[in-house]
C-alpha cells in the first residue's frame, strides 16, 4: 500500500493562519462587523409588530446580562442596513441604549421573501397571533389561497380561519387579546361567532370572566344557543286483540273454526294481520309526525363527546379518535395553541366530559 504524503496536504487552516484558496491568501474575519444603531433601519414589511409580551421582557433582561449573542441579518439599501432577521435584538439594543450592534449582510435571494421572516420567527420566538393574522390577511389580499398560505407557514388550514377572526375584530375581542386574558385563536374565533349571535351577552360574560377556557366557551355557547329539551317518548299503541268466539277453547279451536268458516275466517285472519302491521306503521307514523322519522334524542347521551383535562399545567382535550402508540399513553391537543402531543395518561388530570359545541 502506498504511503500518504503529508507534505502534499494544505494544513495551514489548523494553525489559525490565513487559508489558501486558488493560491491566494484570504484573510478571514474573526468576528462580525459592528455598526451604531443609527445605521440600521427596520424592515417596513416585517410581520413582527408586537414587542410588549413577557417573553420579550425576559429577552431584554438576558441581553442586559450577556449582550447580543448573534448578529442581525441585514441588506444594504440606500446607505442603510435594513434588518431582515433580528428585529427583537435591535429593539432590545435600543431599550438598553447599546452603542452598536453586530451584523452580517445577506445577498441570498431566498432570504428576501417575507415568508422566510415568518419561518425564522416561528422557529425562534413565534409570532404573536395578531401579527400572524395580519400577515395572512396581507397574503390573501395579494390573491393567495388560504391553503397555500397555511402550507407555506406550516400551520393547519383551520388555524388560518381561526387567526383571521382577529382581523377587524370587534372591540371586546381585541380587548381580550391585548389584555392577554385570551390569546388562543380558536377560542377567540368561537367567541366572535357567538358574539355575532348575542353581542351584549357575550361581551358581558367575557368582561366578568376570570379565565377564558374551554369550560367558559361551552357555558356561553349553552346560553346563546340553549339545547331544546328532549321530547318525552310517545308510547307505541297496542294492537286490539279479537275476542275469542264462544264455544271454542283457547288452545287452537279457533284456528280449526277458521278453516271451517272459510271466507269469514279469512277476514278475521286478515284483520289480525293488518292489526299487526298497523301497530308498526302507527308507531312509525307518530315518529314521522314529531321527529321526522328519527327516534327522540336521549338527553343523557353525548353524540360528540369532548373529554377535557390538564397536562403539565396546560388545558388539553383528549383525542379519543387517535390510537396511542403504546399502553399508558394518550394523544392530547393543547387548548392554548392547538398543538398535539402523545403523553403519559397517568399525568393527565381529567376535568370535564361534555358535548362538543356545534360551530
Amino acid at each position: 500500500m502506498a504511503k500518504l504524503d503529508l507534505t502534499a496536504l494544505d494544513l495551514s487552516a489548523l494553525d489559525g493562519g490565513p487559508s489558501l484558496r486558488g493560491g491566494a491568501a484570504v484573510e478571514e474575519r474573526k468576528t462580525a462587523p459592528r455598526a451604531p444603531l443609527s445605521a440600521f433601519e427596520e424592515d417596513p414589511d416585517n410581520p413582527r409588530t408586537e414587542f410588549d409580551d413577557p417573553e420579550f421582557a425576559d429577552f431584554v433582561a438576558d441581553v442586559r446580562v450577556r449582550g447580543i449573542l448573534m448578529p442581525v441579518v441585514v441588506r444594504e439599501i440606500e446607505g442603510k442596513l435594513r434588518i431582515r432577521f433580528g428585529h427583537r435584538r435591535y429593539r432590545a439594543a435600543q431599550l438598553l441604549h447599546l452603542a452598536d450592534l453586530p451584523y452580517v449582510v445577506t445577498e441570498d435571494e431566498r432570504q428576501f421573501d417575507d415568508y422566510s421572516q415568518v419561518s425564522e420567527n416561528q422557529k425562534r420566538t413565534p409570532l404573536q397571533p395578531l401579527e400572524l393574522a395580519h400577515f395572512i390577511q396581507k397574503k390573501l389580499n395579494l390573491g393567495e389561497k388560504k391553503k397555500d398560505v397555511a402550507s407555506k407557514i406550516g400551520i393547519d388550514a383551520s388555524a388560518v380561519t381561526h387567526l383571521l377572526s382577529l382581523v377587524d375584530a370587534p372591540a371586546f375581542l381585541l380587548e381580550l387579546y391585548h389584555s392577554r386574558k385570551c390569546r388562543a385563536p380558536h377560542y377567540l374565533y368561537e367567541l366572535r361567532k357567538l358574539h355575532e349571535k348575542s353581542p351584549e351577552l357575550v361581551a358581558e360574560r367575557c368582561q366578568s370572566a376570570d379565565d377564558i377556557d374551554r369550560g367558559f366557551i361551552l357555558a356561553v355557547t349553552n346560553e346563546v344557543s340553549p339545547k331544546p329539551a328532549a321530547p318525552a317518548p310517545t308510547p307505541a299503541p297496542v294492537a286490539p286483540q279479537a275476542p275469542a268466539e264462544s264455544g271454542t277453547d283457547s288452545t287452537g279451536a279457533q284456528q280449526e273454526g277458521a278453516s271451517d268458516v272459510g271466507e269469514g275466517a279469512g277476514e278475521g285472519t286478515g284483520a289480525g294481520t293488518e292489526g299487526g302491521s298497523d301497530s308498526q306503521s302507527v308507531s312509525g307514523s307518530n315518529s314521522d309526525t314529531s321527529g321526522k322519522g328519527k327516534a327522540p334524542q336521549d338527553p343523557n347521551k353525548l353524540r360528540r363527546p369532548l373529554l377535557l383535562g390538564r397536562f403539565d399545567d396546560r388545558p388539553v382535550a383528549i383525542l379519543l379518535h387517535k390510537t396511542p402508540s403504546a399502553v399508558g399513553l394518550v394523544h392530547v391537543r393543547y387548548e392554548d395553541d392547538q398543538s398535539e402531543a402523545e403523553v403519559d395518561i397517568t399525568a393527565v388530570s381529567l376535568t370535564q366530559l361534555t358535548e362538543t359545541p356545534t360551530p
